[in-house]
């Protein structure tokens, strides 16, 4: 072989080997971003979401024992009311944003979960309530008891639901944090093998 061949060999072989880490370098930070992206694209606005709807419940079971104890005049139950159908919908609203962050399927069942339970809950407050408004008022109390039931299991859901959340953004983390470092070790094996090619070639055409 002569020495301008073997001179094309090594560098070629070089060449290969440095558009082949390249790549790998490129795919591998395309991974990582992603994987990073996730939190912000995902999590962030997910749990957002999640808090709203979890405010508005709160609100909403707040209101509905003011709206018994404290709502004496029409005055005060037409403001109180207001006041539930506001809190209503931004729950409804919240669902609605957090439903165009579902990850997976996991995800879906816990969203479907929590919005069957609110649908539920509020339609076991509709009767409370009108008893309420037509100054039932003994007769409300005596429905809180299972409305309240209603309600410990809907924030339990949205606790469950914000932890999973919690969950997929911890291991989109650690999916980055490892393919980082796969990407770190890959890209070293590569251009040692390249190196000992070059090495090898360079002996071989020597002997």
């Amino acid at each position: 072989m002569t020495v301008a061949k073997r001179f094309s060999l090594l560098v070629g072989f070089f060449a290969l080997g440095l558009v082949f880490v390249a790549g790998l370098g490129d795919y591998q930070t395309a991974r990582v971003y992603n994987s990073a992206s996730f939190g912000n694209d995902n999590t962030v606005p997910a749990l957002i979401a999640l808090d709203k709807v979890s405010a508005g419940v709160s609100q909403i079971r707040i209101g509905i024992y003011r709206h018994i104890f404290v709502g004496t005049d029409a005055n005060k139950i037409a403001v109180m009311d207001r006041h539930l159908e506001e809190a209503e919908n931004k729950v409804r609203a919240s669902l609605k944003e957090y439903e165009a962050t579902i990850a997976d399927s996991e995800d879906k069942r816990y969203f479907d979960n929590v919005s069957a339970l609110f649908k539920e809950y509020m339609a076991a407050a509709l009767p409370l309530l009108t008893s309420s408004r037509t100054d039932k008022k003994e007769e409300a109390v005596n429905l809180i008891a299972t409305l309240a039931e209603k309600g410990i299991k809907l924030e339990k859901a949205i606790a469950e639901h914000t932890e999973y959340n919690v969950k997929l953004g911890q291991k989109a983390f650690a999916d980055a944090r490892a393919i980082q470092s796969s990407a770190t070790t890959l890209v070293v094996i590569v251009s040692a093998v390249t190196l000992v090619l070059v090495i090898g070639l360079s002996l071989l055409g020597a002997a």
